[in-house]
């Protein structure tokens, strides 16, 4: 029933009350109340054994398998079949039947009974299990009634509680008795590869190189590389350091000398690269020493060959960079190169002097420098040496070179240079020297100066030696100076300069005259003369006449008087000439009652040669005619 608020309940499903009784009332046989607080039943829409999930007859359902309905009704399930019991049929109106001995339901709602599983039985009906054969037997029966169908297990073999089958023993186990429940396992040490063993003799000893630490064993696991047995053992024993073996070894085995091991090893391992082992059955190899190395798997370590080395445990030689050497085998480092010499490239034995005119002023030189021109070195040099002055050097010399004669330097010169003109120098001379007076040096590069001959002077370097000026003379050599010309005397002449005698001074022709150191002699002038040798010329006496560059004077003077007319006049006179006259001075004398200017013009010859004049005015010339042979003359005037 379902409560209300007011103390009262809802009469249930297939109930009702009408009001007037104080419980519910189950509806007649055919009569069903679908709600619950029904006050009356109805016609049930459903028959015996059916269900309806809608409360009509149009949604009636036939009990399914496993379930039945007693009732008339509309319920909305039917009943199931309770445990160890089952029904088959669908629409059951009836409960549901017992299972009978062998078989068993488990669970509510079964459509049928299950039988009895091997192993297994039931002598009663009604039963939702069955009992299973105790340990040490079994039954392959399915659906057995009773216990009698458990059969017992044999030795070497066993069966745990409800066995369909009795059990074989496992390898590495063994059963004496009939009826077990259990095996017993081989102890450590043994092994049975073989099922259903009745006995302890089938645990087997393992063989050497094997072994079995637990119990039960099938068989006997085999000694891992590094471990061996050589008796029946419990365990593999482990190989110790500098021995190894195979899986399944009765022994171990010596590593051999360039290999080596560890405790447990299945193999032996080659020495490193840098290590070595010169023993067999080594448990370590040794580095190698510095100066020494190894490939793997050495038995020794070899010597780093000269130009190399290497530092402790090395696989291999260093070469020595470029710059440093090392001269032996089995060298721990390389030696920088002293200065004065070199390594050019790398692995090196030795290093090089550096070649003559070369130097390297520092440690671990990779080459040699050229000295510059005006230095030296000798071979194995670490600096140049400087030439001094008066020596020179070009490039890549071994020593300094003097200069030669006529040539000086100065410190640190590549080549010497030529004394200039005036100067002068010995070998190996640092300056030029300058010609002494009386000296000179006419080009360069002059190991000694000339001396000035006669004629010819000089002051201190001098290039080359004044001449003594025309009219002088100098018969002294190596003069210093221009006083030792002498003048030539009066009344001769020296035209050429650097005279060195007296016997140069000419003496000056008649008609010609000159002063002391003079270069030429001069012309007498008209009406004057000279002797030869004259220092002047001299005057003709009155009366007398000279030509130019005469050596005495004549009577030559002609004089022409001239009459004027009213209208012109020509006059001709006759050739006139002196004997020994080399010219002739004609003095025109003109006369004018009037005193008139008179215009005139005059000609001559003379050597074939015609002169005119012309005069105008009231002065009269008187005009030179050098001729040898006579003159002529024509005049004409003009009043």
């Amino acid at each position: 029933m379902v409560s209300t608020q007011l103390g009262c309940y809802l009469c249930a499903i297939n109930t009702y009350n009408t009001g007037s009784s104080s419980q519910c009332l189950s509806c007649p046989t055919g009569m069903v109340a679908l709600s619950v607080g029904s006050v009356s039943c109805v016609v049930s829409p459903c028959s015996i054994g059916s269900y309806t999930t809608t409360g009509t007859s149009a949604g009636c359902k036939l009990c399914p398998a496993g379930t039945y309905d007693t009732q008339f009704g509309a319920g909305s399930s039917c009943t199931s079949c309770l445990l160890g019991t089952s029904s088959s049929a669908v629409g059951s109106s009836s409960p549901c039947s017992s299972c009978g001995p062998g078989t068993f339901a488990d669970a509510s709602g079964a459509s049928s009974c299950t039988s009895c599983p091997a192993g297994t039985y039931t002598a009663s009906s009604g039963s939702s299990s069955c009992s299973g054969c105790p340990v040490g037997k079994a039954s392959s029966s399915i659906g057995a009634v009773s216990s009698a169908t458990c059969s017992t297990c044999p030795a070497g073999t066993y069966s745990l509680k409800a066995a369909s089958v009795c059990t074989p023993c496992s390898p590495g186990y063994y059963n004496l008795n009939d009826g077990s429940s259990s095996c017993t396992s081989c102890p450590v040490g043994t092994y049975d590869p073989y099922y259903s063993s009745a006995s302890m003799s089938s645990c087997l000893p393992c063989p050497p190189g094997y072994a079995s630490s637990v119990t039960g064993a099938s068989e006997c696991t085999i000694c891992s590389g590094g471990k061996y047995s050589n008796v029946q053992g419990t365990t593999c024993l482990t190989c110790t350091t500098g021995t190894y073996s195979n899986a399944g070894a009765i022994a171990c085995s010596d590593c051999a000398a360039g290999s080596y091991s560890v405790s447990g090893s299945s193999s032996c391992s080659s020495c490193p690269a840098g290590t070595y082992s010169s023993d067999v059955r080594s448990g370590f190899c040794t580095k190698c020493v510095a100066g020494k190395y190894s490939s793997a798997g050495s038995l020794s370590c070899s010597s780093c060959p000269a130009g190399s080395y290497s530092s402790e445990g090395s696989s291999s030689c260093s070469l020595c960079v470029a710059g440093t050497y090392a001269s032996s085998e089995g060298s721990v480092s390389c030696t920088k190169c002293s200065a004065g010499s070199y390594a050019g490239s790398s692995g090196l034995s030795s290093c090089q002097l550096c070649a003559v005119g070369y130097y390297a002023g520092a440690v671990a030189a990779v080459s040699c420098v050229v000295c510059p021109a005006g230095s030296v070195a000798v071979e194995g040099s670490s600096a140049c040496s400087v030439c001094s002055g008066g020596t020179y050097a070009l490039s890549t010399s071994s020593s300094c070179i003097s200069c030669a004669a006529g040539t000086y330097s100065v410190s640190g010169a590549s080549s010497c240079l030529a004394c200039g003109a005036g100067s002068f120098s010995l070998s190996g001379s640092t300056t030029c020297r300058v010609c002494s007076a009386g000296t000179f040096a006419d080009s360069t590069g002059l190991s000694s100066c000339e001396v000035c001959s006669a004629g010819s002077y000089s002051s201190g370097g001098a290039s080359s030696c004044s001449l003594c000026p025309s009219g002088t003379y100098s018969t002294s050599v190596q003069a210093v100076s221009s006083a030792v010309c002498q003048s030539c005397l009066a009344g001769t002449q020296q035209p050429s300069m650097g005279a060195s005698s007296i016997d140069s001074c000419l003496s000056c022709a008649a008609g010609t005259y000159s002063g002391a150191a003079s270069a030429h002699c001069y012309t007498c002038g008209v009406n004057t003369y000279s002797l030869p040798l004259s220092s002047s010329c001299t005057a003709c006496p009155s009366g007398f006449t000279a030509v130019s560059n005469s050596a005495g004077c004549s009577s030559s003077t002609f004089n022409f008087p001239l009459v004027p007319y009213a209208d012109s006049v020509t006059m001709e006179s006759s050739l006139f000439a002196v004997a020994g006259a080399v010219g002739y001075t004609l003095q025109f004398d003109a006369r004018s009652e009037t005193e008139e200017d008179v215009d005139f013009v005059y000609a001559f010859t003379g050597n074939s040669s015609s002169y005119v004049y012309k005069n105008s005015g009231s002065s009269w010339p008187s005009i030179y005619i050098p001729s040898r042979s006579g003159v002529k003359m024509k005049f004409t005037s003009d009043a």
